[in-house]
This record gives structure tokens, C-alpha cells and sequence, in this order.
């Protein structure tokens, strides 16, 4: 695990409705590179997180880690189509290859493959034991390659091996959220370098057994709770709270058409 001392904490937003991928990796709530970032110490880059299979699956020609993840995630949503607890990598990378180059690479290191039509810059497919999808994008000035790695079943656990230090007191959550992922991320040109990042369903989307909590109920709950903390605040626009508790800063943000919520807690260097 990378630079786990405790640090001044800043929160952003990470939303996603199904689970991120290679094709959906979670975007900062800007797209500018805040003004913390310009004073990073110049040693700081991202690394590989702990584990991740180097000789089965190489960074292609990296010239710069952007993000490394790792995800545990049990959604009963999702069960019949991704099959169920999940284990996943994955790695965002800038390289100054042609995307076209760096998916025949891949291509050529597949062992099976369930897409291997590379025309719109995505394949998925099995690299020795592993499942692994890829995508890639043309940025202004470099390339960014998506890698996705599926950890095999034997090698699953039911709780994030990087979530050692989180600050699980920090935040009372209702019963009625159903939390279904946990995150550990490294990444650069975010407002902050690391963080925690859960993923739960507050709502009842069938009508049936789901959990049946309304945004007004969560901002009530929360402010009944934290409605004293230094700079609480309710956006009821953006659908997040914020507020500040000792070093740390929380968001607590919902994606608006399915009764998902984020709760992400993160990090900067130390100051």
C-alpha cells in the first residue's frame, strides 16, 4: 500500500451507477487541475497498487500512472450479470503510443477473448487467469489507456485489503443504505491525491425489496447528525452534503435517476 500516513483530508465527488469499468471510470467534479495540485511535491507520482499482475498484464509503453484503483464490489443488482463478489484493478495510463498500437499489444497477450474488435478502442478478453478489459481514449497531448483486471475467484476477498486505515467512525450511515462498493484509490489532477470511496443503493427501485429512504430523509438524517460540524452544507441541486470534521472533509452526493449515493473521504499530501 502507498503513502498511508495521515494527511490533511479534502473530499471529492466519484459517481458512478453501475460500477465502473474501463469505459467508465469515475471523473473528478472538475475538469481543471485544482490549485493544490500545482503545489504538489514534484516527487509525487502514482504507482502499481500492491498486487497488481505486472508480468501478465504490463503497462504498454506508460509514460505516466494517471490513477490506480482497487475496487471490492458485491452488487446484488448486478449478480446475474457480473457474478456477483468481484475483485478489480485498475489503471488509467498516459502513453505517447498510438491507441491502435497499444490494443494489438493487448490483443496479442489475450489468451480468449469476447470482443476483439479494436475499431472502437475497446477489447476485453483473459490474460492467463485474469480477466481483463481495455479501453482507450486520444487526449490533447497523450493517449489514456483504461485497464481492468478481475481478480480470479480463488484470490477474492469479501473486504478491501486497502481499507485498513479508513476512518469507518467517521460517518453514521442509516440502516437503509445498502452498500455494495468500496474503493481505494491513487490518482493525480484530482483536488486530492487519494481516497475512500463508497458506493451504496438508498432507495427502492423495485417497489418490492429494495430499501425505501427518500433524499429528504438522508438530508435530514445527516443534518440531525452533522448539522454542527464546521461548513455543513445541503446542495439539494447538486444532491451532496458537505462538512468538515477535524482534518477530514466529507461528501456525501447521490446519483439523481436511480437512489445511488457516493460517500468518498480523500486525502492530499501532507502540509
Amino acid at each position: 500500500m502507498n503513502r498511508l500516513a495521515p494527511l490533511a483530508l479534502a473530499a471529492l465527488l466519484a459517481l458512478s451507477v453501475t460500477g465502473c469499468s474501463a469505459k467508465d471510470e469515475p471523473a473528478s467534479s472538475t475538469n481543471e487541475t485544482p490549485e493544490a495540485s500545482a503545489e504538489a511535491p514534484a516527487e509525487w507520482t502514482v504507482q502499481l497498487l500492491d498486487d497488481w499482475p505486472t508480468d501478465e498484464v504490463p503497462l504498454y509503453k506508460s509514460d505516466l500512472i494517471d490513477t490506480a484503483y482497487y475496487s471490492v464490489r458485491n452488487d446484488p443488482q448486478w449478480t446475474a450479470v457480473e457474478g456477483g463478489l468481484r475483485n478489480i484493478h485498475h489503471v488509467v495510463y498516459h502513453t505517447a503510443a498510438p491507441t491502435a498500437e497499444v490494443l494489438e499489444h493487448y490483443l496479442g497477450l489475450l489468451s480468449a477473448t469476447t470482443d476483439a474488435d479494436a475499431s472502437d478502442g475497446y477489447i476485453e478478453g483473459t490474460i492467463g487467469e485474469y480477466a481483463v478489459e481495455i479501453n482507450t481514449t486520444e487526449e490533447s497531448g497523450y493517449n489514456a489507456v483504461y485497464i481492468t483486471v478481475d481478480l480470479p475467484r480463488a484470490e477474492v476477498t469479501e473486504t478491501n485489503p486497502f481499507y485498513a486505515g479508513y476512518p469507518a467512525g467517521l460517518v453514521e450511515t442509516p440502516g437503509e443504505f445498502v452498500f455494495f462498493e468500496d474503493k481505494y484509490y491513487e490518482y493525480l489532477y484530482r483536488g486530492t491525491d487519494m481516497a475512500y470511496w463508497r458506493q451504496f443503493d438508498i432507495a427502492d427501485r423495485d417497489g418490492q425489496n429494495g430499501p425505501d429512504l427518500s433524499l429528504e430523509d438522508v438530508y435530514a438524517y445527516h443534518q440531525e447528525r452533522y448539522g454542527d460540524k464546521p461548513e455543513f452544507a445541503i446542495d439539494r441541486d447538486a444532491r451532496q452534503m458537505t462538512w468538515a470534521d477535524g482534518e477530514y472533509h466529507v461528501t456525501l452526493a447521490f446519483y439523481e435517476g436511480g437512489g445511488r449515493g457516493v460517500l468518498e473521504i480523500g486525502w492530499d499530501w501532507e502540509g
